[in-house]
């Protein structure tokens, strides 16, 4: 068992944003993994927290925090996680500044760590300089560890990198910090089964300048719980492709049939019992369980006296009342989900067949 030495602190105690007596802070060294040294957090925690950020440091990726709960220099003075801590905090909010850019699994056990004290939706966040630092972090731990992944102020990063993060990822950045790259780090997203940018405007680019949000904590404390709240059901742990749904062409009927059942795809393939039928180069990973954020899926079978096709129903509202409607259709397979995000299918569920083949 892991030993951390703490610092428990009310708030009101220390530095101006120490100001409200519900919330405490507390200054955590805990073991790293190899034992080799101390991996310092601060964590800011309102009474009944609904949700966490654990946040890394921009700049020179330090927080250097004191042990009096204190962050010195201009990361205190202009980081909007830093300024923002009781304002996120009255919000239900809380915070966890790691003091440096540790490696994965000390991460790992920080995040462990964190959640034992609250199982709560829980992003990772961070931007300017250690953009690519996050995106690694997003992309590599462990899948089952259920993140959230928030960037700010973004700067470069590894395109292929973030192209592999399968987290819910928002990006906020504002239209006047002329270096960001929430654009391009948006349009890396590929695998984000939810993915949001918002751009910001006002505020000044005098003191901290428009990179780092000056004049606008209000707007970025309202941004940040509206985006916590509005994605805090799809950040359950990553889950894992287990099949592949299939896209198949044939020519003389002009028609379409897709399929993930493994026995289907070699009968089409192997092209002797039921000929003609060619992959289009059309597929995709399917799961096999349930996901969050998802909807039900039917396939029917139209006999040829009524068509010769398939149809695809999404929803368990529209798949019950095709099944009441057509009740002599057989029914091939009620799909577990369906995820949508606007305009755009992104996965697509089938599980076997309870009422046919």
């Amino acid at each position: 068992m892991s030993i951390a030495r703490a610092a428990v602190l009310l708030l009101f105690f220390a530095a101006p944003w120490l100001a409200c007596a519900a919330t405490t802070s507390t200054v955590v060294d805990l073991p790293s993994t190899d034992g080799l040294r101390t991996l310092r957090i601060l964590h800011v925690r309102p009474d009944t927290p609904i949700g966490t950020i654990v946040g890394f440091a921009g700049g020179n990726g330090l927080y250097s925090i004191q042990d009096s709960g204190a962050i010195p220099g201009a990361v205190g003075r202009c980081s909007p996680q830093v300024r923002n801590l009781q304002a996120f905090a009255e919000r239900g909010i809380a915070t966890v500044l790691v003091n440096d850019l540790y490696g994965m699994t000390d991460v790992q056990e920080i995040i462990r760590h964190v959640r034992s004290r609250d199982a709560i939706p829980t992003w990772i966040a961070s931007g300017s300089a250690s953009t690519d630092y996050l995106v690694g972090m997003a992309a590599g731990l462990p899948a089952e560890i259920p993140l959230g992944v928030m960037f700010g102020g973004t700067r470069s990063f590894h395109a292929p990198t973030a192209a592999q993060i399968r987290r819910t990822t928002v990006i906020i950045h504002h239209v006047g910090d002329a270096g960001h790259t929430g654009v391009e780090l948006y349009n890396a997203l590929t695998a984000a089964p939810y993915r949001e940018r918002v751009a910001l405007t006002g505020g000044s680019n005098s003191g901290c300048g428009y990179h780092l949000l000056e004049g606008l904590d209000a707007v970025y404390v309202d941004t940040v719980a509206g985006l916590m709240d509005k994605y805090k059901n799809t950040l359950a742990s990553v889950p894992t492709a287990g099949v592949t749904a299939v896209e198949f062409y044939n020519a003389s009927l002009d028609h379409y049939f897709l399929t993930h059942v493994a026995g289907e795809i070699a009968l089409l393939d192997a092209g002797t019992t039921t000929r003609g039928w060619v992959r289009s180069g059309q597929s995709f990973n399917v799961w096999t369980s349930a996901q969050p954020g998802s909807s039900p899926v039917c396939r029917y079978y139209i006999p040829p006296s009524q068509g010769d096709s398939h149809f695809y129903g999404r929803g368990a509202a529209e798949c019950d009342l095709e099944e009441r409607r057509t009740a002599d259709l057989p029914l091939q397979g009620r799909t577990v989900h369906l995820s949508f995000s606007p305009f755009e299918i992104k996965t697509l569920e089938l599980t076997p067949s309870t009422h046919g083949s």
